[in-house]
C-alpha cells in the first residue's frame, strides 16, 4: 500500500457507533487531505465454517 492507501476495520456491538465515526471523521479537518471519498462496507462478523456452511 501507498502513503495514501489505507485499510482499516472497525468492530462494535452496534452498528450505529461504526456510523457516527465516520461522519465524525469527515466532518474532521483531516478530511481535507483525502483525495478520494470512498464508501465504507458493512457486514456481519461470523465464523468461517459458518459463511462456508452458507454458501454451500
Amino acid at each position: 500500500l501507498g502513503d495514501y492507501e489505507w485499510i482499516l476495520a472497525f468492530e462494535a456491538d452496534d452498528l450505529s457507533r461504526i456510523v457516527d465515526l465516520m461522519r465524525h471523521l469527515r466532518a474532521s479537518r483531516a478530511r481535507l487531505h483525502v483525495r478520494e471519498e470512498i464508501p465504507f462496507y458493512t457486514g456481519e462478523r461470523r465464523a468461517l465454517a459458518d459463511f462456508v456452511a452458507d454458501v454451500r
